[in-house]
């Protein structure tokens, strides 16, 4: 996921080319001074070249940022944009407040997933000085809440206040959010009385991101607890991190203040988050918390992440962690983690620490009945796994295993850093007297597949068909009763089909969700339940293979790790069930495999139905789509754009009538101006069917034996039209 930036001479051309694109009734048409800014033709993609039709809107002046998040959804064509100069906002005419970018008021529509921003913003190495926000009734950011779209190159200077969830480039991201720098100070107060949690980050508040990555905050982060039942995640980088997401390659300089969940990179994480080549140089503070006995805390004060599980690597904080309050629990890099005296959760933290180190002061109330004081992160009673880490001039306790304490002098010497890469990763600095992260010096991207806790990357969010490794037969919900896993020869079928989204693996065939039923031959069986606990997935180093796992503790309070595993393989339908973790075992893996083909995704499609030949076809009169016989015509080429989430936009290439497929009168598939993401079904013989998410509705030829048959949304019977596949790319 290596970032290629735009060449000088891209930029200069973009700057050069005005073109509309759009049809002359668009609110989007108009265009060139004042306040509106002008459509010209722009590298949106980042990738070296301007395509045709790639478009953006050049801003130049406050006044047209302004227009831009006003008037972003007018018609729904969320136009992408990008600076062509620095913009002070405290210079823009009228007196009226700045509204985050992609974030509807919330007394004009809740639907946040249609109306979060989708499209790209390029800061194009410019800032944007003098924000001031004050949203407390939404998402608080330059950005209120990025759904699918990217924000990056780009530098925010000013101030943010939100209520519950607030950041200084975007309150919250499901997108993407590359090589941005904010020099905002970002504060969050829950309303009085108010319940429930709050996100605060530097960066993002509240990170279910694609890609977070090369970003840097200087600005003051604070939550300030007003007389509220809320449990608040603060963070330097992102207020939380949810679900098998990637923070990599970000600092934070700026000092982190809060109660409750509180880190230099992350306040919180879930769903086994992974931060790599990330530092923390910040002060980070914890304040007033009240400890509740005989309950489960997970939250706590660290150098990089206040609540993790995951895997952390290469990572490192030199900036003081410390705790005012009360009862606290305070670590270096994550906090110490206090758990139940008895029963089956005395395990409660499952965190992977490799190659990091700690320098930053641990300080707290160390007089305080159940305060964990750590250089690294408290061990005891809690799983943590940590290699080759170390840690510097710290007055209370010691590492736990795998962490080794280096004087001063110590830290100077990287021959003392065992196993650490000084080539690529790392360089030390004689000024500090300690090594830095070379992506803090500036050195270029990381690519970030390479790297895990067993090497490579956890998987996407998305729909998948889960191959043994042992004998090449799938993972299938026995329909005898939809309940146990067995493994058997490929169907294509829902049983076959799993979701895998922040961090647990549903069924397609039933909704529920692969765990742990009862005991079976020295594990347990292996079910699909109500359960929704987390499946970890981890890729072998250097093969394709993976393992799903799931980390417990026994009643004993010992940690074990089990994996899915085959049993009798060579069986036509063999048993799947939950063993011990044995990373050299064939059994435990799997091929994870992508239930949608990517060559799928891209321009100029033909789609044909697969029973009578046909080709989908946009009619240009009124927008319906039918199916016709091939003509050559841009009517009948499509354009497949992923939507994030392995949902999926069917554009048609057709200038006559431009627009998304989508549903209408009598189910019908027309063309609209609205974006619809559909899910796209594999079919592993060449063909897929096409789904109308949060309906029972798959894309059907009402007649297809005939041409110019109508295309309507139906209930999938397994016959007839549903079966489509493109023919060929141009």
């Amino acid at each position: 996921m290596k970032n290629t930036f735009r060449r000088a001479a891209i930029i200069a051309l973009a700057a050069a080319m005005s073109s509309s694109v759009l049809p002359a009734g668009s609110a989007f048409a108009a265009g060139g001074s004042g306040s509106v800014p002008a459509r010209v033709s722009y590298d949106v993609d980042g990738d070296g070249t301007i395509k045709s039709g790639e478009w953006a809107y050049r801003i130049e002046t406050p006044d047209q940022l302004v227009w831009y998040s006003d008037h972003y959804y007018d018609n729904n064509w969320k136009g992408s944009a990008y600076l062509a100069n620095d913009i002070d906002l405290s210079c823009r005419s009228g007196n009226e407040p700045f509204h985050p970018i992609g974030s509807r008021k919330l007394d004009e529509t809740n639907d946040i997933d249609h109306y979060g921003y989708g499209s790209t913003f390029d800061g194009n190495g410019k800032e944007i000085r003098g924000l001031n926000i004050d949203a407390r009734d939404e998402r608080a950011g330059l950005f209120g809440y990025i759904f699918g779209g990217v924000v990056r190159n780009l530098t925010v200077r000013g101030s943010v206040t939100g209520g519950k969830v607030a950041g200084g480039i975007a309150g919250e991201s499901r997108g993407k959010i590359i090589n941005c720098i904010s020099y905002v100070n970002v504060t969050a107060r829950p309303p009085v009385n108010s319940s429930g949690e709050a996100f605060v980050g530097g960066i993002v508040g509240r990170n279910g991101s694609e890609i977070l990555e090369h970003c840097k905050n200087h600005g003051t982060v604070k939550c300030v607890e007003n007389h509220s039942n809320v449990t608040a995640y603060t963070g330097g980088i992102a207020g939380i991190s949810e679900g098998a997401r990637i923070i990599s390659d970000c600092m934070n300089y700026g000092r982190v203040e809060s109660f409750a969940a509180v880190g230099g990179i992350c306040g919180g994480s879930t769903g086994g988050s992974m931060v790599y080549y990330c530092g923390n140089e910040g002060k980070i503070v914890g304040t007033e918390y009240t400890f509740a006995s005989n309950s489960i805390v997970y939250h706590g004060v660290g150098g990089i992440c206040g609540n993790f599980f995951g895997v952390m690597e290469n990572c490192y904080n030199a900036g003081d962690v410390t705790a005012t309050g009360t009862a606290r629990y305070v670590g270096g890099l994550i906090p110490s983690i206090p758990v139940e005296a008895t029963g089956e959760n005395r395990c409660q933290l499952t965190a992977v620490i490799k190659n990091c180190y700690n320098t930053g002061k641990v300080s707290g109330l160390a007089d305080q009945d159940q305060t964990w004081i750590d250089p690294i992160g408290h061990a005891d009673r809690s799983y943590i796994y940590v290699e080759k880490t170390y840690y510097c001039c710290n007055k209370f306790g010691y590492g736990p295993i795998g962490s080794e304490p280096l004087s001063p002098t110590s830290m100077q010497n990287k021959e003392r850093f065992v196993g650490w890469d000084f080539d690529n990763v790392w360089i030390m600095d004689s000024e500090k007297g300690r090594p830095v992260l070379r992506t803090s010096h500036q050195a270029g991207s990381w690519d970030i597949t390479a790297v895990n806790y067993m090497g490579g990357n956890p998987i996407e969010c998305g729909d998948y068909f889960i191959r043994s490794k042992a004998n090449n037969r799938y993972l299938d919900l026995a329909a005898s009763s939809y309940t146990n896993l067995i493994c058997h020869d490929f169907n294509a079928g829902r049983n076959q089909k799993f979701y895998y989204r922040n961090g647990k693996m549903k069924s397609e065939q039933n909704g529920k969700y692969i765990t742990m039923g009862e005991a079976y031959n020295g594990g347990f069986k292996a079910v699909a339940d109500e359960d929704s606990s987390v499946v970890a997935i981890y890729k072998k180093f250097g093969t394709e293979n993976f393992f799903l796992t799931k980390s417990f503790c026994d009643k004993n309070g010992y940690h074990k790790t089990y994996a899915l595993e085959v049993k009798n393989p060579t069986a036509s339908n063999s048993v799947v069930f939950w063993n011990e973790l044995q990373v050299n075992n064939v059994n435990q893996q799997w091929s994870v495999e992508s239930a949608i083909s990517s060559a799928r995704v891209g321009s100029n499609f033909n789609i044909q139905n697969a029973n009578s030949g046909l080709l989908l076809d946009m009619y240009t009169v009124n927008g319906t789509v039918l199916q016709h016989a091939a003509n050559g015509g841009d009517n009948q080429k499509w354009q497949v754009i992923s939507a994030g989430n392995s949902r999926y936009l069917l554009k048609t290439m057709c200038a006559a009538h431009p627009g998304f497929i989508g549903i209408g009168n009598d189910n019908r598939a027309v063309v609209g101006s609205n974006e619809v993401p559909v899910e796209v079904f594999d079919n592993r013989d060449g063909t897929f069917r096409i789904h109308l998410p949060g309906t029972n509705k798959f894309l059907r030829v009402a007649n297809d034996s005939m041409g110019s048959a109508i295309v309507k949304w139906e209930p999938y019977t397994g016959t007839g039209g549903f079966h489509w596949k493109t023919q060929r790319m141009h």
